[in-house]
């Protein structure tokens, strides 16, 4: 397949939607949804987040396959991150984004997860898995009926 650029891999859309949602709780806060003193519960859902990002991209590193959006995948990895989502880098992003939002505490924030998760979902998650579907076949097929695209 080819190689995405640089600028066009999920990093750099994270930063992009952080860096929204910062100038959104700055400029256009909307009302108040999370009371100041219940914000640092937002570290939890963040730990979790970035946890099953970091153990998903563990599992493609531990099976030599690729990591890299867009590159062709060596094994169908079906254990470990992959037994709870068959995107949990990407669910891990987007659960982060909920934590961010719930530590800004304001309304507009909340825009952003949802967006990001549906444009990763059309801009990579779709052209993976008809790859992965191209390449593994019925074994990818049975993967997919009995694990969900994000939980």
């Amino acid at each position: 397949m080819n190689k995405p650029h640089p600028l066009f891999l999920p990093p750099v859309f994270m930063t992009l939607a952080i860096l929204l949602m910062l100038g959104l709780d700055r400029w256009l806060p909307g009302a108040e949804v999370v009371a100041w003193e219940w914000r640092w519960w937002g570290a939890l859902p963040a730990a979790v987040g970035l946890s099953l990002s970091a153990w998903g991209a563990a599992m493609l590193i531990l099976h030599h396959t690729a990591l890299m959006p867009f590159h062709e995948a060596t094994k169908l990895i079906t254990s470990g991150a992959f037994r709870l989502s068959r995107n949990p880098i990407y669910l891990g992003l987007t659960i982060t984004l909920v934590a961010i939002a719930w530590g800004l505490g304001t309304a507009t924030p909340w825009l952003v997860p949802p967006a990001f998760a549906l444009f990763i979902d059309r801009y990579f998650i779709r052209p993976d898995e008809a790859m992965l579907a191209r390449l593994f076949g019925d074994t990818y097929q049975a993967y997919a009926r009995r694990t969900r695209r994000w939980l």
